[in-house]
C-alpha cells in the first residue's frame, strides 16, 4: 500500500469549510444566476435535502445507527 500527503491549493483552504467546495459551489452557483446564462450545476430540490442529510449523518454517528429520511419538513 503505497500513502501520499496531497498538497490542497491554499486559496482552496482559506475558503474554509470542506477545502474550499462550498465556496466554489457557491461561485458556480452565483455565475449563471448573475449572467442569466445556463443554470445552476446543482439542482435546488438537490441542495434542500443537505441540510437534514447533515443532520441525520450527525445523529446515526451519535446514536451509533441507522437514521432515515422519509421526506423534507413541509414536503407532502
Amino acid at each position: 500500500m503505497t500513502v501520499e500527503k496531497a498538497k490542497a491549493d491554499e486559496t482552496m483552504l482559506a475558503a474554509g469549510n470542506h477545502h474550499g467546495s462550498i465556496f466554489y459551489q457557491h461561485q458556480r452557483f452565483c455565475e449563471p444566476v448573475r449572467s442569466g446564462n445556463g443554470k445552476p450545476e446543482i439542482p435546488l430540490e438537490d441542495e434542500l435535502w443537505a441540510v437534514p442529510t447533515g443532520e441525520a449523518r450527525r445523529e446515526a454517528e451519535r446514536a451509533g445507527k441507522a437514521m432515515e429520511l422519509e421526506s423534507l419538513p413541509g414536503s407532502a
